[in-house]
């Protein structure tokens, strides 16, 4: 047995332990390492479409890339699950507004289902109604519940047509169809919502999804994928 490093590890808890016993805490610094927080702190909570709503082919709802890529089971999904009814959060939306309620947030963050919106990911295509209604009445229920919505745009379910028309971010045609489909959003919500998220964790969704293969679209486009999608989401 060498006792050296636990006796090394001892003198470093030791050293610690006296620098703390001689600095002294300002009262900020104080009440926030015992577990309180000042008056206004915001708390809230979020989540994505794509893992909480289901009900992926219904009320005119197009599939995403994300859906193509749980079906296609190539075994990239613990246990090969779908989000065919993930939470069943599209037929439980009093139910969750009710969650949020006893969790006494002031915020939520939740992102909007482009083929939801759109069903082929073209404003010019079809505008899907009930998609609009739906999140219209969520975020009403939300307001009505003194809940702030901050809404993100893009979280990684972009719609499957435009992965195989054009090659997902891959294509810089994308930055245009992004705009129509965001400036959507803003005419049809943006009267009650006020904090937007464009993309959620990009770097991620370009890495993943189009160098390594490990997300959706599955793509390994090693040594290119990854740059050519982070360009074009930048120009976003």
């Amino acid at each position: 047995m060498k006792p050296v490093p636990f006796v090394t590890l001892w003198w470093v808890l030791l050293l610690v332990s006296r620098l703390g016993a001689t600095r002294k805490e300002s009262p900020e610094e104080t009440s926030f390492y015992y577990g309180t927080f000042p008056l206004g702190f915001s708390w809230g909570v979020g989540s994505s479409a794509l893992q909480t709503e289901g009900s992926w082919d219904q009320d005119g709802k197009g599939p995403s890339i994300w859906d193509a890529f749980t079906h296609s089971g190539k075994g990239k999904v613990l246990g090969d699950e779908t989000a065919d009814v993930a939470c069943d959060g599209y037929y439980k939306v009093q139910e969750d507004i009710i969650l949020l309620r006893e969790l006494h947030v002031n915020h939520y963050r939740f992102s909007l289902s482009w083929p939801r919106l759109l069903p082929t990911g073209v404003r010019g295509d079809q505008v899907n109604e009930k998609g609009i209604k739906f999140y219209s009445d969520f975020i009403d229920a939300l307001l009505e519940s003194n809940i702030t919505p901050i809404v993100t745009l893009h979280h990684w379910d972009l719609p499957q047509l435009l992965q195989v028309k054009y090659g997902g971010w891959q294509n810089v045609s994308m930055t245009n169809y992004f705009s129509d489909y965001a400036n959507l959003c803003f005419e049809a919500f943006g009267d009650r919502v006020k904090h937007w998220v464009t993309f959620s964790d990009p770097r991620t969704m370009a890495e993943k999804g189009y160098e390594t293969g490990h997300h959706a679209p599955g793509l390994k486009l090693h040594g290119t994928g990854l740059y050519q999608a982070a360009h074009h989401i930048i120009k976003d």
